[in-house]
């Protein structure tokens, strides 16, 4: 047998030997998950609604351990070399991957409601948000995009809307990084208040706010005046702010010019404000360093 054929052979062996593998632990990972007529919630959320919808109502809030865990799926380093190797083929994997998972329990969630927004939000405010699909407050802040009745839309503007006026910085940060996921209108001059926040993570995380809510409102006076903050990653994301607002942001030119021309010492925040500028006007001229 020639040895590139033997070679070959191994090597694809060894391929749908990793995949077996990765499926099996995907399996593993969902063994604690509740069972409804003799099938594990999660087969229950990739049929048709309506069969899914009266297993998640049948589970009810003893789904709600589960469903949480799920929200924070995320892939293990085998998994995404196997869905990279698989895309390559254009076949899709023969497991769950923890975007699928992370999709369906939010599903799940959004049968339950305001029994879900309850437990949501309590996860929301538990801990100082990470950016990050497995961190549990930033998992919770994205499941409530999935909570469309009006009783639950109604606790969620609530609650973020009491973080924000609260004393705790760590309840504000968390309010404005809620928003991120969730940019109800409601919150908006209350963010452009918190953009002069004492604590510089608040002031941070109101910026981030206001680039993802891409609301209409006009937050120009507040972002300039973050292009002076002390912190210069608050510095930084209002450049940012202000250039994805493109010709929107004209007027703000005069003043990124003037933050260019001071900002000396920190590459990174030059390059954000020079950034800016070249997004709300390519043909700005501005001075460079000496």
């Amino acid at each position: 047998m020639p040895h590139a054929f033997r070679f070959r052979r191994w090597w694809i062996v060894a391929f749908f030997g990793l995949l077996i593998l990765v499926t099996w632990s995907s399996m593993l990972s969902n063994s604690n998950e509740p069972v409804y007529q003799g099938r594990k919630l999660g087969s229950w959320l990739r049929g048709h609604p309506r069969e899914y919808y009266p297993a998640v109502l049948a589970t009810g809030t003893n789904a709600l351990p589960y469903l949480l865990a799920e929200i924070q799926a995320t892939d293990s380093s085998l998994s995404e070399w196997g869905q990279g190797m698989l895309g390559k083929a254009s076949i899709g994997p023969p497991w769950r991957t923890a975007r699928e998972r992370r999709y369906h329990a939010r599903l799940g969630l959004q049968i339950l409601d305001t029994n879900s927004v309850i437990v949501l939000l309590e996860q929301v405010f538990a801990t100082p948000m990470r950016i990050a699909e497995n961190d549990p407050s930033y998992a919770a802040a994205s499941s409530l995009t999935f909570m469309g009745s009006p009783t639950a839309q109604t606790q969620i503007i609530a609650r973020i809307d009491q973080a924000l006026q609260s004393p705790d910085p760590v309840e504000r940060r968390n309010g404005c990084l809620t928003i991120c996921c969730w940019p109800h209108t409601n919150f908006a001059l209350s963010v452009a208040q918190l953009t002069k926040d004492t604590n510089a993570t608040v002031r941070a995380a109101a910026v981030r706010a206001i680039i993802f809510s891409k609301w209409d409102t006009n937050f120009l006076p507040a972002l300039v005046a973050r292009l002076n903050d002390d912190e210069a990653e608050v510095r930084c994301l209002a450049a940012d702010a202000l250039g994805y607002r493109t010709t929107n942001a004209v007027a703000a030119l005069p003043a990124l010019l003037t933050a260019y021309t001071a900002e000396r010492s920190r590459p990174n925040v030059r390059s954000a404000i020079e950034s800016a500028i070249k997004a709300i006007d390519p043909k700005t001229t501005f001075p460079r360093s000496p």
